[in-house]
């Protein structure tokens, strides 16, 4: 009997891997989605579950991912500590 294997999502994922990169000046944190969702598949690749040829596309977008919430939060980060600037010394 042969066993099929779960289709991969890499393009899913790396699509909206590269999506959270692009809203990253947003403050979106959209990168964790496919951060998790790109870590759950490459277990499931190791553990045999699913198809392995989707891997490098996942990894990706797991990446990207990563990328984009990174970038958001120190966008975030940097916006808040230069909100809180004082900038009267410019205008004297």
């Amino acid at each position: 009997m042969t066993e099929t294997l779960e289709p991969h999502r890499g393009g899913l994922i790396l699509a909206m891997g590269i999506t959270a990169v692009i809203l990253s000046c947003c403050y979106v944190p959209f990168g964790v989605v496919p951060w998790v969702m790109g870590a759950r598949d490459l277990a499931r690749m190791r553990a045999g579950e699913m198809d392995p040829a989707g891997r490098s596309l996942t990894q990706a977008g797991q990446v990207c991912g990563i990328v984009g919430t990174a970038a958001s939060a120190l966008n975030l980060l940097l916006t808040a500590v230069l909100w809180n600037v004082d900038t009267s010394w410019i205008w004297r």
